[in-house]
């Protein structure tokens, strides 16, 4: 694991389906998979959006074989590798300035890898989000298929 406070140069964000609010028609990924669930609520202004830290080489598998409460698994639709390179650079972009950060958020015992993607609450649900969602898109390096 690489140590608290020092992030690896990717994550991945689960995909719950292959549905078309989460790819285009030609497959593509699209920026829907960052946004907050209708039922979050934001903590000081800001969305805790999960993600896995990409520490080592078992992340990948430990995030597509995750499991929800009924048995089934939670991402039918694969897992988007993310660059923090690229988050980064937004972060940079005066459009973005002090939109979106992330932390580390280990669950102990549970899931070691966990972190959030911090998004700002007037960007992630104002009248501007299609435009953030959309950059947020071009972060994304690759999309790992589903376990099938």
């Amino acid at each position: 694991m690489i140590p608290e406070g020092n992030y690896p140069p990717t994550f991945l964000r689960g995909i719950p389906h292959k549905g078309p609010q989460y790819f285009d028609n030609q497959g593509e990924v699209l920026g829907h998979i960052f946004r907050p669930h209708d039922r979050d609520l934001p903590e000081a202004g800001v969305f805790k959006v999960s993600i896995n830290w990409e520490d080592d080489a078992t992340v990948e598998d430990f995030t597509l074989r995750a499991i929800k409460d009924d048995g089934t698994l939670h991402y039918n639709g694969g897992a988007a590798r993310v660059s923090l390179e690229k988050i980064n650079l937004m972060r940079q972009e005066p459009p973005y300035v002090g939109t979106v950060g992330y932390q580390r958020d280990a669950i102990r015992g549970v899931n070691e890898y966990h972190g959030n993607l911090l998004l700002n609450e007037d960007r992630a649900r104002g009248s501007s989000r299609a435009a953030f969602f959309r950059r947020l898109k071009f972060t994304v390096i690759d999309v790992i298929p589903p376990i099938e």
